[in-house]
């Protein structure tokens, strides 16, 4: 099965992490190493340049390699003249072999309107020239989607950067108009994909990588452990993309074997072999999909995580419900965490949630006590919701139970210095606990942060989970803060967690390293814990 990606780009642009990767040989090379056989390219100096001078600069600069890679122009208005007339512009992108566009309305400053897009989307339509266009570019707006829709009638509208909590917006979009098609970047809610291909048709679902500054191998997973049928999958996967670029799917190149037998077996479909442990899970009540928010997970309740689990080879869990953290109901979280870890105790771990804005340090410490008695190893409270820091006085009863016993929270903190700073100091002031920090490498500069409190505290422990996928730091983030620190988690049912496990199996880690970061670190965290009567409550699959 080759995979032909609808979503890269390469070159100088601004506001870029030092650590990002940008150069056209690292995305070559990226595309090698995680099995991407061929993509449609975007220059980045369009973005942040005169966008033709980048649209012509593409077509030089990826000669060598038009085996595989496919020019995608950024085209606008050309009332200014910094575009070409249509007519003029198809020509030069006959001549150039450019069979995709990308238009910018919100960038370029000009309205989804026909007094702008009129005539471009006339000239458009008669070659039926797939147009990219991301949600962003759009300002969310379902009537521009439309509009947008409308006037490009007969252009395949291919739509990227929604994310999972446009969920709502991505299916009204679909619904209302045939010829708008799905990029899955970011679009990583829970069973995303099928759902979609579900509702619309495979065949309007499309693979996109983001590479080289996202993770290819997180993408590659929606592929690797789908739930389609195989004709679905090799739609998916490139078959669609080369359809409506009128591309041989089958010359694009061979892509080099697999770099060691992780990947090797995930290509085959296989699920991970070994231990795989989600330090950071929720779950929603039996046939549950809704939150009270704008994003809804379909199949959320633990019956549907497991079944993807099982899917992709995620063995163990460490579960707090939706419920209790973030609706602040930490009571009625827990009471379902308990019900949970009853039927499914051989594999899920519960943790207890606390919330001193709505319990006091009595009943809070009632909960971590009635979860210890069932072998409960984490705690949760929710900095987002209830704003209060994790070194506020009102948390010293939860820290100092986890302390007495060696417990573990679980912390997703505010996202600069302060917020790491109070896991810091609370770390330091309760060494016998262990403290992990959520979402630690979902981007290069609280990723620092958080490497910078680990070399400074042993107990802090960096959890990974994050929808962008910064390419290469999970690499980056095993050798600043140690391997030994570093720990798998998929924040599902949020987002689905085939990304998350795709993004580290197809990182360049040594398989040893990968083990330690799916599995064997956090059951490390766990061996920590010194149970009341001294006999672990764990089950074998989290013991070290």
């Amino acid at each position: 099965m080759k995979i032909f990606d609808a979503l890269v780009s390469y070159g100088p642009c601004s506001w870029r992490p030092t650590q990002e990767k940008w150069r056209l040989a690292d995305l070559v090379a990226d595309m090698d190493y995680v099995g991407i056989s061929g993509a449609l390219v975007r220059h980045a100096q369009c973005y942040s340049h005169d966008a033709m001078a980048g649209n012509r600069r593409l077509v030089k600069e990826i000669a060598a390699e038009r085996e595989r890679l496919f020019p995608c122009w950024v085209v606008g208005p050309h009332h200014m003249g910094d575009f070409p007339t249509p007519a003029v512009l198809l020509r030069e992108m006959d001549k150039c072999g450019v069979r995709a566009v990308q238009i910018l309305p919100a960038r370029h400053n000009y309205p989804v309107h026909e007094d702008f897009l009129g005539e471009l989307a006339a000239a458009l339509n008669e070659r039926q020239v797939p147009v990219l266009v991301y949600n962003e570019d759009m300002h969310g707006n379902y009537e521009a989607w439309k509009t947008l829709c409308g006037m490009f009638h007969n252009c395949p509208i291919i739509m990227a950067g929604s994310n999972w909590g446009e969920w709502r917006l991505v299916d009204g979009c679909m619904r209302a108009v045939p010829n708008l098609y799905l990029l899955f970047h970011r679009f990583q809610g829970h069973r995303a994909v099928e759902e979609i291909a579900a509702r619309f048709g495979v065949e309007r679902c499309l693979f996109g990588s983001g590479l080289p500054q996202m993770s290819g191998g997180a993408a590659r997973a929606f592929v690797d452990w789908s739930f389609l049928p195989q004709g679905g999958v090799s739609a998916f996967a490139g078959g669609n993309l080369a359809r409506l670029l009128g591309v041989k799917l089958s010359a694009l190149p061979d892509v080099p074997a697999a770099a060691d037998p992780v990947m090797a077996a995930a290509r085959q479909g296989k699920a991970v072999a070994g231990r795989v442990l989600d330090a950071h899970c929720h779950v929603l009540d039996n046939g549950g999909c809704g939150v009270g928010a704008g994003y809804v997970m379909p199949e959320g309740d633990a019956a549907g995580i497991l079944r993807v689990f099982d899917r992709c080879g995620i063995n163990g869990v460490a579960m707090m419900t939706w419920q209790g953290p973030v609706g602040l109901d930490a009571a009625a979280g827990n009471e379902l965490m308990h019900r949970i870890v009853k039927k499914h105790g051989e594999r899920v771990l519960g943790v207890t949630s606390v919330d001193p804005l709505h319990q006091d340090k009595a009943t809070m410490l009632r909960a971590l006590r009635q979860g210890l008695r069932k072998g409960f190893p984490g705690i949760k409270p929710y900095w987002p919701r209830n704003r209060i820091a994790y070194n506020d006085a009102l948390y010293d009863p939860c820290w100092e139970f986890a302390n007495k016993y060696g417990l573990y929270a679980l912390l997703h903190t505010s996202g600069d210095r302060s917020g790491v700073a109070s896991v810091i100091d609370i770390a330091r002031r309760y060494p016998d606990a262990s403290f992990l920090i959520a979402h630690s490498c979902g981007g290069w500069d609280y990723a620092e942060l958080v490497a910078e409190a680990c070399q400074a505290v042993p107990n802090i422990y960096a959890e990974i989970t994050l929808t962008p996928v910064p390419n290469g730091i999970i690499e980056w983030m095993c050798g600043a803060a140690g391997v030994d620190r570093v720990l798998f988690g998929t924040d599902a049912p949020m987002r689905d967690p085939r990304p998350q496990l795709g993004w580290v199996v197809n990182s360049r880690l040594s398989v040893a390293d990968k083990q330690r970061v799916l599995g064997d670190n956090f059951a490390a965290v766990l061996a920590r814990i010194k149970w009341p009567d001294g006999k672990s409550l764990l089950p074998q699959l989290f013991k070290g």
